[in-house]
């Protein structure tokens, strides 16, 4: 949870980009019906075999961000119990392109 702090100036910028990302957000969501926000962990670092380099997150982990006006501004990261995570199906798909290998399975 972060609290914006009308003291602090990092917590300021920070809100004021919070507010934007979730202004955003429900704008989207208003116009197709999609709630599309995504914590990505862990990332993959290397170099495929034709030499790229890449750095992806290998998972995508559906939240919801949520805010509060209770004294202030409070910033809350929920995990939307709703949705499971899921593989990066374009990091799979890229490494099955650059260096010829497969993944097996339903991606």
């Amino acid at each position: 949870m972060l609290e914006q702090d009308v003291n602090n100036n990092e917590s300021l910028i920070i809100s004021a980009k919070l507010t934007s990302l979730f202004r955003n957000l429900k704008s989207i969501e208003e116009e197709t019906g999609l709630y599309d926000l995504y914590i990505e962990y862990p990332f993959l670092s290397d170099k495929m075999l034709d030499g790229t380099y890449i750095r992806a997150p290998l998972f995508l982990h559906p939240v919801e961000l949520i805010r509060n006006k209770k004294h202030g501004i409070q910033w809350e990261l929920a995990y939307d119990t709703d949705s499971e995570s899921m593989l990066n199906r374009s990091l799979f798909l890229a490494i099955q392109k650059m260096s010829n290998l497969h993944v097996r399975g339903n991606l």
